[in-house]
């Protein structure tokens, strides 16, 4: 028998709760958000290359004490985005090529 619990209707509507749920309930005119609110470059900070340097360094040498490949496959991807917050994608391949 499984953890599910079975409730029958009388169970729902004594709860409060209708069979059938209507998802656009509550979202019309939400005035809350606008597109405006989806882009302010006030939310974004300056982030340096010296961090970033300092951050993917820090990484690299991480990822050449562990054993797990699979850790050390994790920590290549995270030096390849912090890398990628300042400089180019295609530059990053030299961090996978460097650490592989």
């Amino acid at each position: 028998m499984s953890d599910e619990q079975i409730y029958d209707e009388n169970e729902l509507e004594d709860a409060g709760i209708s069979e059938e749920m209507d998802l656009e309930e509550g979202f019309e005119d939400d005035a809350s958000f606008s597109d405006d609110d989806a882009y302010n470059e006030d939310d974004y900070e300056e982030i340096n290359s010296e961090e970033v340097d300092r951050v993917v360094a820090a990484i690299e040498e991480l990822s050449e004490s562990v054993e797990s490949e699979n850790i050390r496959a994790f920590l290549v991807e995270a030096a390849n985005s912090v890398y990628s917050l300042v400089y180019d994608d295609s530059e990053g391949d030299e961090i996978s090529n460097a650490a592989a």
